[in-house]
């Protein structure tokens, strides 16, 4: 099979891991509750066991503050079991189908879409109902279950309730609108927190203790919510109320989003309480990507026997859109793209939608610089004549010219049709080199060229055969070829692991990133040179924490260099060097490595960095130093493509 191969350029870096604390999580099951101080409980349970929610101690607590309504006037009761008031909230409530709406169960072998419905006769969603779909997802292990579960719920909301279909699929995915109108909520844990504790009568400190002993603020607040004793429940929640508040939390700031959020959570029932918490945090923990989300939602659309016609949004004549690959609008931040892309036609173009990559471009010396370059760019209220980083767009695919979608023509006839109608503007716009060949040697050779290039590698497409264009989905019709995914290219180096960062959901109960340092023998310190996270099993994880647990210390080492920013949750001893392998190394303004041999401010970082093994046969002195970190980089074609033509233009200078 021919096979046509793209040099593709600089992405940015992938984020690594977001750290949370190192212990080990406790089941909950039926019986389980809350300690008072946090303490470690493990236990085994049968995969089939589905864990439930216990209410949490009040008695565990020092202090109980009463739960206030702005709207009513709260009436006091006393606990007798703790002597303490607890003032309930006076709203109406129905309790309809409360049997129904707590035993909801989507994943059942015979759901059926119209009589598992329970809400069928009222014809609005409960946001119970979607809560515990995700409940019974997240207990779920395989994959083709969890999507037939959501997938159920979905038929069952086109059937009865359609208008409540997309917040449904919005909230599924914890998004509140396309990607490209960049609303996110931006709820703060602490603020969280404060609602939680205002809203329940807890104090802040148990609501954090328990928060780091679980690793999930969401079964906090669900716990301390089941626990909270009211005469009279608020209304319940429904997804289009729901999905409507959350937008308007995403709107505002200050106490009006505080009281905001604390009036939802007042309202939320069972497990609502926790997916309304999560939400708000941003990760919903339901194991639910947006693929498997869109495989639901067709299944969902089979089962009803119904396929509404897709809907596309056009832009206005004589307008240019610019996005990312995760649907960003960008297109405020280039307007010199804008400005000459006219230049970019030939023929006759109306419209026309085209993949490609921008990159920072040096004018004078024709040639691409790094991607740290590109990212010094304003992203806001750019004025294009304050513009002092130049781009070059390069040029990959058409997807869409002239109102006819090409994504189902082979890559061979959207190249063709490119050509015709686009036109390289140098230091502008242009194609992308292109070889086509079905030898290795000759992919080894091109791979080589591209990274001199200033290139990451390569794209690798099939040309003629099952050769479409397949939309946001992984194919083993393109693949990425990069000079550290070869065994023998690439930068290898021994790093002493000198601190660590508390793991978040999965990685709860152990360390999900750690700090790595190389050694600097004239100055006899360790500088920090990456954060990683990446590379690393769940059995390596759990094996790394509990060595590097033995060797915590209580404070940073006087000979740690490194940036405040880095502050780990646990400083190690440096006891353990790890060989890591990375895509390349650039400049940091935050690590330290090698700082002041290659530049006097300015450290040297890893980028896309991953764990390979552990180097049991050297010590933390033994591992990579600066001096050798900075060769390294300066080794860099990319490096010295750069340096060769400063070099270049300095002698130029000097003749005239």
């Amino acid at each position: 099979m021919q096979k046509s191969i793209t040099s593709f350029f600089k992405k940015k870096s992938d984020a690594t891991d977001s750290p949370s604390p190192p212990k080990k999580v406790p089941k909950i099951d039926a019986k389980t509750e809350l300690p008072d101080e946090p303490h470690i409980k493990s236990e085994s349970a049968s995969p089939e066991t589905k864990p439930k929610v216990e209410p949490m101690s009040v008695d565990s607590e020092e202090k109980t503050s009463p739960v206030k309504n702005v709207k009513k006037e709260p009436k006091d009761t006393v606990d007798k079991t703790t002597d303490k008031k607890v003032t309930t909230i006076g709203l109406n409530s129905t309790s309809a189908s409360k049997e129904d709406a707590e035993n909801y169960d989507p994943s059942a072998d015979s759901y059926h879409p119209l009589k598992n419905a329970y809400w069928k006769d009222k014809k609005v969603t409960p946001y119970l109902a979607l809560a515990r779909t995700f409940q019974v997802i997240e207990e779920t292990k395989g994959r083709l279950k969890m999507i037939d579960t959501l997938s159920n719920f979905f038929c069952s909301v086109m059937l009865v309730s359609p208008e409540d279909l997309l917040p449904s699929v919005y909230l599924s995915i914890n998004q509140l609108a396309p990607a490209y109108e960049g609303l996110e909520l931006g709820v703060a844990e602490t603020t969280l927190m404060k609602a939680i504790c205002k809203a329940t009568g807890r104090n802040l400190a148990h609501i954090k203790s328990q928060t780091q002993l679980i690793g999930d603020l969401g079964i906090v607040a669900e716990q301390s919510r089941v626990s909270q004793r009211m005469m009279f429940q608020p209304a319940p929640l429904n997804v289009r109320d729901v999905f409507r508040k959350l937008r308007e939390i995403a709107k505002i700031s200050g106490q009006s989003k505080m009281d905001l959020v604390y009036n939802m959570f007042v309202a939320c029932r069972l497990s609502e309480a926790r997916f309304f918490i999560r939400s708000l945090i941003g990760k919903l923990r339901i194991g639910i990507a947006e693929q498997s989300l869109l495989t639901a939602l067709a299944i969902g659309l089979v089962k009803k026997n119904h396929i509404d016609d897709c809907k596309a949004s056009k832009v206005p004549e004589g307008e240019i859109s610019i996005f990312s690959r995760n649907s960003e609008n960008n297109t405020a931040k280039y307007p010199d793209l804008i400005a000459r892309s006219t230049g970019l036609l030939k023929g006759d173009v109306k419209s026309y939608i085209i993949d490609s990559e921008i990159v920072a471009w040096d004018v004078e010396r024709k040639q691409i610089l790094p991607f740290q370059v590109l990212s010094t760019r304003k992203r806001k209220n750019v004025d294009i004549e304050e513009i002092k980083v130049q781009v070059c767009v390069y040029i990959f695919d058409l997807l869409y010219i002239n109102g006819t979608a090409l994504v189902t023509k082979n890559l061979s006839e959207r190249r063709k049709l490119l050509l015709e109608h686009f036109q390289e503007v140098e230091g502008e716009w242009k194609f992308a080199t292109a070889l086509d060949t079905n030898d290795i040697d000759e992919v080894q050779q091109f791979l080589e060229e591209s990274i001199k290039g200033n290139c990451e590698g390569l794209m690798v497409k099939t040309l003629d055969e099952e050769a479409t264009y397949e939309i946001a989905k992984r194919s083993r019709n393109w693949l990425k070829l990069k000079k550290d995914y070869l065994s023998n290219v690439g930068d290898s180096l021994d790093l002493v692991v000198i601190g660590g960062y508390k793991g978040k959901g999965r990685r709860t109960g152990t360390y999900g990133g750690f700090l790595l340092a190389c050694y600097d023998t004239e100055n006899e310190e360790y500088q920090s040179i990456c954060k990683i996270g990446t590379g690393f099993t769940d059995e390596d994880l759990q094996t790394h924490s509990e060595f590097l647990g033995k060797h915590v210390t209580s404070a940073a080492k006087s000979y740690y260099r490194y940036d405040p920013s880095l502050e780990p949750d646990h400083w190690f001893e440096p006891v353990q060097v790890w060989e890591v392998k990375c895509a390349d190394l650039s400049l940091s303004p935050i690590h330290r490595a090698a700082i002041g041999i290659v530049d006097g401010e300015r450290g040297i970082s890893l980028r896309f960095p991953r764990f390979i093994r552990i180097r049991d046969d050297k010590n933390s002195e033994n591992a990579t130093d600066a001096n050798q970190v900075a060769h390294m980089y300066q080794s860099q074609d990319q490096v010295k493509n750069n340096q060769k033509s400063s070099t270049q233009m300095e002698m130029e200078d000097e003749f005239y």
